[in-house]
């Protein structure tokens, strides 16, 4: 039926050359499959979606654009009939987390009662997988290898989804020669593949590296602009392990240089700051950190406190003044407890005498006196025992107080006892006033070592602890002007290592071009390709081609001029995509020939040119002959009309309409 269909002629240009060793697809889906449970039987099928490798449209129609249009009718049926849910649906069965947003999953789990499934037969690198998502909660997803999507319910062995994901990473990612992202190192995967090859329809297309959107809440993997970019230049073979390498160095580099450029001028600042500190503390002008007479200043300034202290130090009494005075004044405290004793003992001898002569003038009885004795403390040179203890205990040394054994060897001498002890007692009343004198002044002569012990000792505590703090603060100020230097210092290395950094990076971009130069013949025949779509689609006459600069990808499209506009920057974007498909067709870069544009007719662009798209994917899968194996898969969905030959099978997969719930993809009003 090939030959019924008006093809674009591109054999003006140049032919295309199916590379004949890039057999089938890489990734490509067989059929799709909606069931209200994953049971056996007619009962159960929604839909069924049969695709082919080559051109696939699924067209929404629109109302019939013949007629004039009225007032209050309905016109929607072109939109919401599911269109884009195919798309979710098939990004959903390759892999992707959800198969539309909350809204539409609710509805989906409502009118399926939770038991929705979505089943396609996926063919990776010519294996055929089944695999099974559902679209209500709680049931597991299964994958099951070397099987037709007829053989579902051969068996109930229904493996989990790891190793099909596994499979399409490996399949995808095996021959790209660049397997990580240049910025992070982080490995590319199908996961960061599959948003270019199936973008959001809520992108409108006016964006290259625009792939998702939040309100898809697709849960694919978020990779910034410029990540994306560079994956599609790895997908492309427009990057090679050794330009990943500089890139990978690059990147380090310029994260290195961010954080030098935010700590430089910290360190000059805290320079600066410790400078002024010093400025303050020492109460004088000193140089800039950076002069070589600024440690000099400030050492000469600190030595000279140091040595005022050093003399501070020698009017401090020593320890060997303390002990000197110690030991004065602990002699004449001893001298002063020498006489205190002495003048207790003779007090005592007093007290004793005169008791006994109030027993000989018999002022008190016998009785009397032996109670008084008894009333003694012991003598010097005898035992604490109360004499009563010591009587019971038997002690005959406890019956009578010690006498002083002189006095009554001189009281024996004298005939008249009583004249002798009266005589004795003013004796030691005399000696009593002699000892309280000698006492006293050896007291006063006591107080003056002690007052000279008690200021030594403050003027040396006060003063040990003030020449200490006062060393503490040189030290203090030393350090200061150590991490002044030292700030400073680090300040100056670390601008000379930004500078060193950017010479590398420079250099390194220099690398980057020379390779990038290296890879002129294969960007050259991208762009050929890009430039072949373009000129396919809008005329002969226009010119066009990528540029890759850097990191960025730039899309030109000239005639008398560059020409820009919404529409402009949608036909752009899908030529590239097309583009990427193409060489991959041809033996150029590792795109896996897969691909989906979900109502890519955007803005004000024209239907002759958006057609136009539709016949040059069909003159692609014309290059290939009647017979010969189709090696790219590419899906459209539309609710624009495709060109008349191509609304039939095996292009045309299904035609949906929202206005008759039997007509949309689910057949029921969501």
């Amino acid at each position: 039926m090939a030959e019924q269909i008006q093809l674009v002629d591109l054999n003006a240009p140049r032919a295309i050359r199916p590379d004949k060793s890039r057999i089938v697809p890489v990734v490509w889906v067989r059929h799709l499959w909606l069931l209200r449970e994953l049971k056996d039987g007619d009962e159960q099928l929604i839909r069924k979606v049969e695709l082919k490798p080559g051109l696939n449209i699924l067209w929404a129609e629109s109302a019939d654009k013949g007629r004039n249009p009225e007032l209050y009718e309905n016109s929607v049926s072109g939109h919401a009939a599911g269109k884009t849910t195919f798309s979710r649906l098939l990004r959903y069965v390759l892999g992707e987390g959800n198969f539309g947003n909350d809204a539409l999953r609710d509805a989906v789990r409502d009118k399926f009662k939770n038991n929705g499934w979505a089943v396609a037969e996926v063919h990776i690198r010519g294996t055929p997988w089944v695999v099974g998502r559902p679209l209500g909660v709680g049931a597991r997803s299964f994958a099951i290898p070397d099987r037709t999507i007829q053989r579902l319910f051969e068996d109930h062995a229904r493996p989990d989804i790891d190793d099909y994901l596994k499979a399409l990473e490996e399949a995808v990612m095996a021959d790209v020669m660049v397997k990580r992202f240049a910025s992070s190192g982080e490995p590319m995967g199908w996961q960061h593949v599959l948003p270019w090859l199936a973008r959001d329809q809520e992108c409108r297309y006016r964006d290259l590296v625009e792939w998702r959107d939040p309100l898809s809440q697709s849960q694919s993997p978020a990779v910034f602009a410029a990540d994306r970019q560079y994956l599609m230049r790895a997908i492309l073979a427009l990057v090679s392990e050794q330009e990943q390498k500089e890139l990978e160095l690059n990147a380090r580099l310029l994260a290195q240089n961010k954080t030098d450029e935010a700590l430089l001028p910290r360190l000059q600042h805290q320079a600066k700051v410790d400078l002024e500190r010093l400025k303050v503390a020492l109460g004088k002008e000193l140089p800039d950190v950076g002069d070589d007479l600024f440690h000099q200043a400030v050492n000469a300034e600190l030595n000279a406190r140091s040595r005022a202290l050093d003399e501070q130090a020698k009017v401090i009494p020593s320890p060997d003044e303390i002990q000197r005075l110690q030991e004065v004044w602990q002699r004449a405290a001893s001298d002063v407890d020498v006489a205190k004793q002495t003048l207790e003992e003779v007090r005592e001898s007093l007290a004793n005498h005169k008791q006994r002569l109030a027993l000989l003038k018999k002022e008190i009885t016998p009785q009397q006196y032996t109670e008084w004795l008894k009333s003694l403390p012991p003598a010097k040179g005898y035992c604490s025992v109360p004499l009563d203890i010591a009587r019971e205990a038997g002690c005959t040394l406890a019956f009578e107080r010690a006498v002083d054994l002189q006095s009554e060897a001189e009281l024996a001498k004298t005939k008249d006892l009583a004249v002798a002890v009266n005589r004795l007692v003013n004796s030691l009343a005399l000696e009593v006033a002699n000892k309280a004198a000698l006492a006293n002044r050896r007291e006063e002569a006591a107080r003056e070592p002690r007052q000279k012990l008690i200021e030594a000792q403050t003027r040396q505590l006060n003063g040990t602890r003030d020449l200490t703090k006062a060393r503490d603060h040189i030290d203090e100020l030393r350090r200061l002007a150590e991490n002044a230097k030292k700030a400073w210092d680090d300040s100056q290395d670390l601008a000379k290592r930004i500078k060193l950094t950017e010479t590398e990076i420079e250099d390194s971009r220099k690398r980057q071009e020379k390779i990038r130069q290296q890879h002129m013949m294969v960007l050259s025949k991208f762009s050929d390709a890009y430039s072949q779509v373009i000129r396919a689609v809008m005329g002969k006459s226009l010119s066009a081609g990528v540029e890759f600069s850097g990191r960025s990808i730039a899309l030109n499209l000239d005639y008398h001029g560059k020409l820009t506009s919404a529409a402009i920057e949608s036909i752009k974007i899908i030529a590239f995509d097309l583009a990427a498909l193409l060489s991959s067709v041809e033996g150029v870069g590792f795109h896996p020939r897969f691909l989906i544009h979900d109502g890519p007719r955007e803005a004000d662009m024209s239907v002759d040119i958006y057609q136009k798209f539709f016949l040059f994917v069909r003159a692609i899968e014309a290059a290939f002959g009647e017979d010969g194996p189709v090696n790219f898969q590419y899906i459209i969905t539309t609710t624009e009309p495709p060109p008349p030959d191509l609304r039939r099978s095996p292009w045309l997969l299904e035609t949906l309409n929202a206005s008759e719930p039997e007509k949309r993809l689910f057949r029921v009003d969501l």
